[in-house]
């Protein structure tokens, strides 16, 4: 990318963003649209943090069956077939 044309791109997304700013907080219309969406943002981040909470329970659970995996992987029977510490009953 040229010089020149990181400079158009800089003009074009400030321009846009000045527009965008302009039209949210200069016009009444602009100002109705902000009022609508800040309920909705409220209830986006809500959920995302609820997602992210999510995303770490399903991390621990993915943690703990690893680990009982590799403790599995581990395993070694004593010379009657039995994990170690557990003694087989006769009935």
């Amino acid at each position: 990318m040229t010089d020149q044309s990181r400079v158009a791109l800089a003009a074009l997304l400030g321009g846009l963003a000045g527009g965008v700013w302009g039209y949210l907080f200069l016009t009444a219309r602009g100002s109705r649209l902000r009022r609508e969406l800040e309920p909705r943002l409220d209830d986006f981040i809500v959920e995302t943090r609820r997602f992210r909470a999510t995303l770490a329970k399903a991390s621990e659970a993915a943690n703990e069956g690893l680990d009982a995996v590799t403790e599995l992987m581990r395993y070694e029977p004593s010379r009657d077939g039995w994990p170690r510490g557990v003694q087989q009953t006769s009935r």
